[in-house]
Parts: C-alpha cells; sequence; structure tokens
C-alpha cells in the first residue's frame, strides 16, 4: 500500500473527518437558499430593503436552520471573510466584511463561554 493510500485510509476514517464532512455535506445552495436570514454573518443592505431577491446577498451561513451555530462553518466564514464581495451596489466591499468580521468574532466569543 502506498503511503498516500494509508494516510487517506486514515483521514477518512476518524469521526471527526465523518462528522466535518457528513456537515458540509448536508449545506448543498438548496439547503442554504433555505436557511433563515439570521444564518448569515451579514446580508447586504439592497437585501433587507428588498430592492434584490438575490439570495447570494446573504454571506457566510454560520448556523443551521434551527438556528445553532454550525462549527465548523463558523470556522470557514472566519477564513473566508477577506474573500466576500458584494454582489449589489449597496455596501462596500471594505464595508461588507468589516460587518462580517465584527459578527463573527462575536459569535466566536460567545460560542467559546457556551
Amino acid at each position: 500500500m502506498k503511503l498516500s493510500e494509508i494516510v487517506n485510509v486514515h483521514i477518512t476514517e476518524t469521526t471527526s473527518f465523518d462528522f466535518a464532512m457528513h456537515s458540509f455535506k448536508k449545506w448543498t445552495v438548496k439547503y442554504i437558499n433555505t436557511l433563515p436570514d439570521s444564518s448569515f454573518a451579514v446580508i447586504e443592505p439592497a437585501y433587507i430593503k428588498g430592492e434584490t431577491t438575490d439570495k447570494r446577498c446573504r454571506h457566510l451561513p454560520y448556523r443551521d436552520n434551527e438556528g445553532k451555530i454550525d462549527l465548523p462553518h463558523l470556522r470557514n466564514a472566519l477564513a473566508r471573510v477577506n474573500q466576500i464581495k458584494p454582489i449589489t451596489n449597496s455596501i462596500t466591499t471594505t464595508e461588507l466584511r468589516k460587518q462580517a468580521m465584527d459578527k463573527l468574532e462575536k459569535v466566536k466569543e460567545e460560542s467559546k463561554t457556551a
């Protein structure tokens, strides 16, 4: 057996990897589109005001459809804050990222104490 095969078997058979993969698998675009607005770190003002119905204006989901914090997605959102870009002209990239980071840092601190 090659080293890469051994590593692959080890990684895929660990509980934490399986749990993370299961968690991420259920978060399809369809699933994300059904999440309430409160599941996202930041939402563009145009979407909030009803000027657009483009669900891509809701950025960085980190709560599931029951409102529970999903730790793998929270970590993913924190890692991707600097990659998000607004879909509309209702907010600047800088402000969108700042709002997202402020919210996610607060949630991260709250999740540590829970």
